[in-house]
Formats: C-alpha cells, sequence, structure tokens
C-alpha cells in the first residue's frame, strides 16, 4: 500500500513498476514463477465499497424517480383542480386582480401542502428507518453481525426541508403557470378545459413512463434475490458450514490433514448427515477462488504475464454431491489422488470450453501455475456472476494433493433441524481434537444471503418504490377518467339519450386511457433499458435483457393502470340522461 506522488496518476505508476520488474527479472533467476505487479487504487481493489457507492446511487436515483412521480401526481390534482377554479380565477382576474397575485395565492397553497407532506414524512422515516436497520441487522458471510447507524440527524432534517421545497416548487410551478396564462375571455366561456386537459394527460403518461421503469428494474432484481436463494447449478439449502482452524494450534500441514481425515470421516457416520466435504480454508467454500495462470502443453506464451488467468479452488471428494453442482462428465477426486499420486484436476464448462471447444477435456493436461495436472472431470458452472461480468473459469484441485494447506472449510448436508445437527456436529469434531477452534458455524444459506445482503437491499427498496409509483400513477389516471367523465356528463346524457350503448360509452373512455398507457409504456420501456445500467452490478445470474421480466412488468402496469380508468369508465354508463341534460 503506498501513496500517489503530487500530480502521478495509475497509469505512471504502473509504467514505473513495470520498469522495476524488469530490472528484478534480470537478478532473480525464479522470478517468471511469481505473479506480476499490479497497480490500482484502493477503491477498485475494495470491491465492497465499489458496490456500496452502487448502491447509494441506485437508492438515491430510486428516491429521486419516486419524489418525480409524487410531485407529477400531485401536480396533475393541483391541476385539476385548478381547471374547476377556471370560472372562480378568471372572475378575480376580471375584477382586477394582478395575475402576480393568483399566482402567489397558488404556490402559497401549494408549499403549504408540501410542508405539511414533509412534516408527515420526517415523522414516517423514523418507522422505515427501524425497518432499514432490521433489514441489514442480520450475520454477514463470515457469521458476523452488522449494525447499521442511522438517525435523524440535524444533516438528514436540513435535507428533508431541501426536498419538502424542492417538491412543493416542482409540483406547484404548473398549476401557477397554467394560472398565469387563463385567457378571461376563453375560460368564462369554457373553452381552456381542453387544453390544460392535455397537461394532466401528459403528466399521467410520464408517470406511467417512470412506473414501468421502476417496475422492469424491481422484478429484475427480484428474479436476481431467486436466483441467489435457489444458486447456479448449486443448492446451499441443508447445508452447514464451517471452518477448522488448526493452524491456530501450530498444526503441521500432515498433522492437521490427518485431522481433517478423520473428522470427514466421523460426520459421514452421524445420524442425519448426508454427505461431507471440506476445502482450502481461504475463502467461502462456495466461493473464494484463487487466481492461478493457466497454460496449455505445447502452446507458447512470450511472457508469463501473457498467460490467461482463472480461478482455482482445492476441494476434498464429494464436494459437488454435496453442494449438488452437476457433472458433465468424468469422475470426482477421491481418495486415491493424494500427495503420491499424479495431480489432477476438475474444470468447470466455461474452462472446458476454453481448453477444448465443443469436446470434451478429459485426460488432456493443463499447466497451472508451473504444474502440470490431468483433468479427470467437469462440472458445471456454479458462481453467482453479476451482469456485469462474465462467466468465470474455474479448475478444481484435489485438496489432499495439497502440501501446505492446514486450515479447512467444511460443508456438510443434514436432513432435518440444522440447529440440533449443529450442535452434534461441533460434538463429533470436539471428540477428536477440542482444542482445535470451530468457527464460522452457519447454515451456508444464511452465508449466501449474508454475502449478497446489498443485492438483496436493492431489490426490496426498490421493489417498494415501484408498488408505490404504480398506484400512484394508477391514481393519478384514475382522476384523469374521473375527471373526463364528469366534464362530459351533458354530452353523455345526449349520447344516451340517443341511443348509445353501454358497451360504445365506456370504449369511448377506455381509448382513451389506453393511449395514455400505450404512450407512457413505449418511453417507459425506453427509460428501463437505461435503468437496468444501473442496476446491472445486483443482477446475479439474469440478463439485463431479460424478456419475461420486462413483458411481466408491462402487463402489470397496463393491467393496473386499465383497472383504475375501467371504474370511473363503468360510472358512465349510469348517468341518467335527464339529470345529465340539466348539468351545468
Amino acid at each position: 500500500m503506498g501513496r500517489l506522488a503530487p500530480g502521478a496518476s495509475v497509469s505512471r505508476a504502473q509504467a514505473e513498476v513495470a520498469t522495476l520488474l524488469g530490472q528484478f527479472r534480470s537478478t532473480i533467476p525464479d522470478l517468471d514463477n511469481h505473479p506480476v505487479f499490479t497497480v490500482t487504487t484502493e477503491s477498485e481493489l475494495y470491491v465492497g465499497r465499489k458496490y456500496l457507492i452502487i448502491l447509494l446511487q441506485l437508492l438515491s436515483a430510486t428516491a429521486a424517480l419516486l419524489l418525480f412521480v409524487v410531485c407529477a401526481n400531485v401536480g396533475g390534482l393541483m391541476t385539476a383542480r385548478g381547471m374547476t377554479r377556471s370560472s372562480e380565477i378568471s372572475m378575480r382576474l376580471a375584477l382586477g386582480a394582478g395575475r402576480e397575485r393568483i399566482v402567489r395565492q397558488l404556490f402559497t397553497e401549494s408549499m403549504m401542502l408540501a410542508c405539511v407532506g414533509g412534516a408527515l414524512g420526517v415523522l414516517v422515516s423514523r418507522w422505515f428507518v427501524s425497518l432499514l436497520i432490521n433489514f441489514d441487522n442480520n450475520v454477514d458471510a463470515e457469521g458476523y453481525r452488522h449494525f447499521l447507524e442511522v438517525s435523524l440527524d440535524r444533516n438528514v432534517l436540513i435535507y428533508s426541508i431541501g426536498i419538502t421545497l424542492l417538491a412543493g416548487i416542482l409540483f406547484g410551478l404548473l398549476p401557477a403557470w397554467s394560472a398565469s396564462r387563463l385567457d378571461i375571455n376563453e375560460s368564462l366561456k369554457g373553452g381552456t378545459i381542453q387544453r390544460r386537459s392535455r397537461t394532466r394527460l401528459v403528466l399521467v403518461a410520464l408517470q406511467i413512463a417512470l412506473s414501468l421503469s421502476l417496475m422492469v428494474a424491481a422484478g429484475l432484481l427480484a428474479r436476481s434475490a431467486v436466483q441467489i436463494e435457489t444458486g447456479n447449478n448449486m443448492d446451499v439449502h441443508n447445508v452447514i458450514g464451517l471452518r477448522l482452524r488448526p493452524q491456530m494450534l501450530k498444526y503441521t500441514p500432515a498433522k492437521a490433514q490427518a485431522f481433517q481425515r478423520e473428522v470427514v470421516r466421523r460426520l459421514r457416520e452421524v445420524p442425519g448427515v448426508q454427505s461431507v466435504s471440506l476445502a482450502k480454508g481461504i475463502g467461502l467454500i462456495w466461493t473464494g477462488y484463487s487466481d492461478a495462470r493457466l497454460a496449455l502443453p505445447g502452446k507458447v506464451y512470450p511472457r508469463p504475464e501473457s498467460e490467461p488467468v482463472i480461478g482455482e479452488k482445492e476441494v476434498g471428494s464429494s464436494y459437488f454431491a454435496t453442494l449438488k453442482i452437476p457433472f458433465i462428465g468424468g469422475r470426482d477426486c477421491d481418495a486415491d489422488d493424494n500427495q503420491s499420486s499424479p495431480l489432477v484436476a476438475i474444470v468447470n464448462e466455461t474452462l472446458a470450453n476454453q481448453i477444448s471447444p465443443g469436446e470434451a477435456p478429459l485426460e488432456r493436461a493443463i499447466v497451472l501455475n508451473g504444474a502440470s495436472y490431468q483433468i479427470v472431470g467437469e462440472v458445471k458452472d456454479a458462481q453467482l456472476r453479476s451482469a456485469l461480468e462474465s462467466p468465470l473459469p474455474v479448475a478444481y484441485l484435489s485438496y489432499w494433493q495439497n502440501e501446505t494447506e492446514v486450515d479447512a472449510r467444511m460443508c456438510i448436508r443434514v436432513a432435518g433441524d440444522q440447529a440440533a445437527m449443529l450442535s452434534v456436529i461441533r460434538k463429533t469434531i470436539a471428540s477428536i481434537d477440542s482444542n482445535v477452534p470451530i468457527t464460522e458455524t452457519m447454515p451456508l444459506i444464511d452465508q449466501v444471503r449474508g454475502e449478497y445482503v446489498d443485492a438483496r437491499l436493492a431489490g426490496a427498496v426498490l421493489g417498494v418504490a415501484a408498488g408505490l409509483a404504480l398506484l400512484l400513477c394508477a391514481v393519478g389516471l384514475y382522476g384523469v377518467i374521473a375527471y373526463d367523465v364528469r366534464q362530459r356528463t351533458r354530452e353523455l346524457g345526449i349520447r344516451i339519450a340517443l341511443g348509445a350503448s353501454s358497451s360504445s360509452v365506456i370504449t369511448l373512455f377506455l381509448k382513451r386511457a389506453l393511449g395514455i398507457v400505450l404512450i407512457g409504456g413505449a418511453a417507459g420501456l425506453l427509460a428501463a433499458l437505461a435503468t437496468t445500467q444501473l442496476i446491472a452490478a445486483f443482477l446475479l445470474g439474469v440478463s439485463r435483457f431479460d424478456r419475461a421480466t420486462f413483458c411481466i412488468a408491462t402487463a402489470v402496469v397496463f393491467a393496473a393502470t386499465l383497472l383504475a380508468s375501467f371504474f370511473p369508465t363503468r360510472r358512465a354508463i349510469r348517468v341518467d340522461p335527464m339529470v345529465a341534460l340539466r348539468h351545468e
């Protein structure tokens, strides 16, 4: 770790390090067997911070979109209210009231409404803060609890006041602007309704567009959450994970492996234990691959750093059976794959396609970090990769052929209550050597949830936001159609008196609603394509352009909005012609 000199860039530092590396190679003969040196910033190195920044950007964007939907909805309602007061406002203007005074009055009403809403929002946010803390108040991937410190301090209150004023300005500008453009003569004759009604239609279409983009994003994150729970060609349900730490007792590698073999043997005899395996102690047992340089026999690489880098993991026998990772071909590692036998490797599907595209790589040889391995098996890819990441090529090596591993992680598939089995497993291991520390004991499904808590949090928040936005745009469309029905009451009375059928009256208003929904839906799909870029880092095992999610989200939005427009439309067919003809 170091600090860049003032004015120095990462690329310049990388060039200087490359020069030093060339000098080292001339003096240290076996340096080519070591990894190359690279320069990277701390924020890029610490992946957790990178994802935290993306999460904050996502949540901020979601809150901004939802605020905009709310402002558009309230702005539309205020505009509709202004329509009903158009005669009143025109009369005031005709009697000498200045336009500035009218604008000031309407804008003051909007700001008062915003202030009341902002105060209620601060009160309600105390409840949402507790929900947020409880959501994240769980264990991480290593079994440790993390606690968020979230409080409504002075900075948050100042921010809330600013947002309140901004919201008041956003939804207050439209009715005030409409009032300032009011034509007194036309208004007194009722001629401005159609022009100002179009403004509300645009606002509703915009709400539908934003709601659809949020709904698509929420659907993609929901599918990602399902992938986290179910895994990708892997099943971590009913599996207990733990970590054995004989290194803390200064065990030698030979003594540690003898102890681990006995642990595996004893646990397999425990009633309720279906399968047992282990892997190296560094990194989680279902992920956490080390980097390894891959070379194929007979292929010449100009420099060691030009060799491709793949993932490498040392696993014991029954590892794939315990995690239910399917085999494509070949065999598993077994007890005969020990330190005195030829080195073996099992490759995943991605690596197999790189080594021998279109054919099985079994019995082929590969070189990993300078050592030659024979491929004895091929398994399915079993990593959760985000939409920004390519499939990772992985080589699984036999744990028992490693001469340096001391600590190990274990996975035990059990039947029945995992908490009860965990107690039995602890006692069984302690009966062999009670001094060996057993840490990070937890169901693997909890470990997976802890590892991807940021993706789950993003999905939960976006799901709530999408639901609220959909509710708001349904209310907005309901208001538009209901207002349209009210304004055309006299026309409807004439139509019904002249023999118009109920279906034709309903079709008249549903066509208008459908036009708004189609325009908003088309814009929403375009907005959704841009939104998926923001959530791509949290889409695990799901494509950004998942057709099923786009279709389902679109169907939900269309159904909700058309249903909202159906109820006021149904009221239109119940109009009494005699009452309607006398309607003012």
